[in-house]
């Protein structure tokens, strides 16, 4: 544990972990890291089987299960031979977690995203998660594509999501007063702390 900004309040840290061939590995629900912490996931080696021949009929639950809460950073964590075993819970709540330094050796399912999971955001900052350094990714629901984002994975293994470039914000937003069908070929102008723009009504899916 280490103190934070206010020196009565301690944080925990996972740093210089290993999981070895575990049904379930990291497991946390009520945990609410600050984005000022460093990052609270540091260092793990997750290992869903040591025979490589058989990772293909790997069925574990996902790894890294986070709070629905703000703040998460992951910062160099490798996966080594899960196959089509998602890797991390795609969360419940539109929360973003922050991901840096992953390593992937024969696992191709990154993020579990059947519902109710796959609400989650994860902002690749270096590139290690999507491809793009800045990009992100979440689950795939049809009406959040953009022709900036690419459709992956599949509803068989349960991680269908899509991966953005850096040039689209992937946030939450709230829509009152106003039924959905009312907005079909609108054109919606949003606006935030991190600026505002218009997104046209052929972007989405």
């Amino acid at each position: 544990s280490f103190p934070t900004r206010r020196s009565s309040d301690l944080r925990c840290r996972l740093v210089n972990s290993t999981i070895v061939e575990a049904k379930r590995g990291l497991y946390d629900t009520d945990s609410s890291p600050m984005i000022q912490d460093e990052p609270w996931i540091e260092n793990m080696l997750a290992v869903g089987m040591r025979d490589t021949r058989a990772a293909s009929n790997l069925r574990v639950a996902p790894h890294i299960f986070l709070s629905q809460n703000e703040g998460w950073q992951i910062y160099r964590a490798t996966f080594y031979n899960f196959g089509p075993s998602p890797l991390m819970h795609g969360g419940y709540r539109a929360v973003t977690y922050h991901t840096s330094g992953l390593t992937f050796f024969n696992s191709e399912s990154h993020i579990y995203t059947t519902q109710p999971a796959g609400w989650g955001i994860f902002a690749d900052r270096d590139g290690s998660l999507t491809g793009i350094a800045g990009g992100s990714m979440t689950g795939d629901r049809g009406f959040n594509r953009n022709s900036a984002c690419r459709s992956i994975g599949s509803e068989t293994n349960g991680d269908y999501r899509i991966a953005c470039t850096a040039d689209v914000l992937v946030r939450p937003i709230k829509v009152s007063g106003a039924l959905p069908e009312s907005l079909l070929g609108q054109n919606l102008k949003v606006k935030s702390i991190y600026g505002e723009g218009q997104v046209p009504s052929d972007a989405g899916g």
